[in-house]
């Protein structure tokens, strides 16, 4: 993944800061965190919609680890997220992330998969859901948009490839996002 411009960056703090907060708070209330949660974040980017996970957090003993390739995002997102010791930030892909399998009780993919070349979302979903401890769940919002996004056919079939079974999914729309895929997905391994 490229190093977001200085433009791309004022308009992730004008989009997140400003016009998706009540969007991102309501997705992860919907989410039902406990605050005990061992969570990876997978492309968590600028931290926007890691800080209202961090705020479900902080009511429990639990610990997030972010990860994202560019160190432009990550030097963002340490900064929005500072002072939360229970954060842990990764500058690596999650396929060669030096992280442990079956350590998370759950996994946030957010808006990652609309972004990652169609020839590595595989392998992204993939070394997402080995993380995994058993029980765990996997969390996806992903754009459906027909220029920008990821049609949840496909959701479903990286998914299945990685072993993983729907639970449950809604279709939403923002004004902002456009069409969305939420979807909660289960090991079906074990």
């Amino acid at each position: 993944m490229e190093e977001p411009t200085f433009w791309e960056t004022c308009l992730d703090w004008g989009l997140n800061h400003l016009l998706m907060k009540s969007i991102h708070r309501e997705y992860v209330k919907k989410l039902g965190l406990t605050g005990n949660e061992n969570l990876l974040d997978v492309g968590c980017g600028s931290g926007a919609f890691t800080q209202h996970v961090a705020e479900a957090i902080l009511m429990g003993q639990g610990r997030i680890t972010c990860v994202d390739s560019s160190e432009t995002w990550l030097k963002i997102a340490r900064k929005r997220l500072a002072k939360r010791e229970f954060l842990h930030f990764v500058q690596s892909k999650i396929e060669t992330a030096p992280l442990p399998d079956k350590t998370y009780t759950a996994v946030l993919i957010h808006c990652t998969l609309c972004q990652t070349n169609p020839n590595h979302r595989q392998s992204l979903v993939n070394a997402s859901a080995r993380r995994l401890m058993r029980g765990g769940v996997l969390y996806i919002k992903e754009s459906t948009s027909v220029e920008k996004g990821i049609q949840p056919v496909e959701i479903r079939r990286l998914m299945e490839q990685a072993l993983m079974k729907e639970i449950s999914f809604e279709m939403g729309y923002t004004a902002l996002q456009g069409p969305t895929y939420q979807g909660v997905f289960r090991s079906a391994a074990g």
